[in-house]
């Protein structure tokens, strides 16, 4: 008989009684079968294992091969997963509409977020530097205006490439224009101050989105793709001889 069968027997002899032997044996075996150097991998996952009653002697209803199966999770790479827009168009939509009135929602954005405006030509890397751009904005409209607040015309979601478009405005209405039309137009309501306010600046924002569902790119324009699309389109036709004309040396 083997050092090993008699070892196993010493087990089985000792056991408690709330334990069964099967656990016990693969345990035993997977310990003298391993190397040393892999044996801290084992002993977490057989630890639940002895924690888990036998199916034979204790048949219950929560025990199965997928609830063991479980106990040792494998690694593997998981399939990419697609961003729920809705969610993301949600939570943009507020700071959007609040971005003159209360801090951007930081969860929402990638730590490594770029900022890329193409109205003053300049590109920004990072949530720190977005952030300075959007309290640079602040003070900048509070400044020039009494009040002051952004208006999103559209706000459109694209699940092709994971994009959400947005047209936005910003009006304001300015300190001698509130002084000139204050009664007349009856400036001490909202709603009348809302008509009053004149229109900034008008724009198109498109926000990246990435599979876990931050937003890792912001590009602001002044037109949108297909605006810009024509508009080279439209220069090229200029540029370019009509076909019945013949240039001339």
């Amino acid at each position: 008989m083997s050092f090993r069968t008699l070892s196993a027997r010493r087990l089985l002899l000792h056991l408690p009684p709330h334990h069964s032997p099967a656990p016990t044996l693969i345990l035993r075996n997977l310990s003298l079968s391993v190397p040393v150097n892999t044996h801290r991998v084992f002993i977490p996952c057989l630890s639940k294992l002895l924690a888990v009653p036998h199916p034979s002697l204790y048949p219950t209803p929560h025990l199965s091969t997928r609830h063991t199966a479980n106990l040792c999770p494998t690694t593997g790479t998981d399939s990419p997963t697609t961003p729920d827009l809705d969610k993301v168009a949600n939570l943009l939509s507020l700071d959007l509409a609040n971005v003159f009135l209360k801090k951007i929602n930081i969860p929402l954005y990638h730590p490594e977020v770029v900022l890329e405006d193409r109205i003053r030509g300049q590109t920004f890397n990072g949530l720190i530097l977005y952030i300075k751009n959007m309290h640079l904005l602040k003070i900048v409209a509070h400044i020039k205006f009494v009040y002051v607040r952004p208006h999103i015309v559209s706000l459109t979601k694209h699940p092709e490439d994971n994009t959400i478009r947005v047209t936005w405005k910003l009006v304001g209405l300015g300190v001698v224009r509130m002084m000139l039309r204050y009664f007349p137009d009856q400036l001490w309501l909202r709603s009348n101050m809302d008509k009053a306010a004149l229109t900034w600046y008008e724009g198109y924002s498109t926000f990246h989105v990435n599979s876990e569902g931050k937003i890792v790119k912001h590009v602001v324009d002044k037109r949108t793709e297909e605006e810009n699309k024509q508009t080279v389109k439209q220069m090229r036709e200029k540029v370019s001889p009509s076909h019945g004309a013949q240039l001339k040396i």
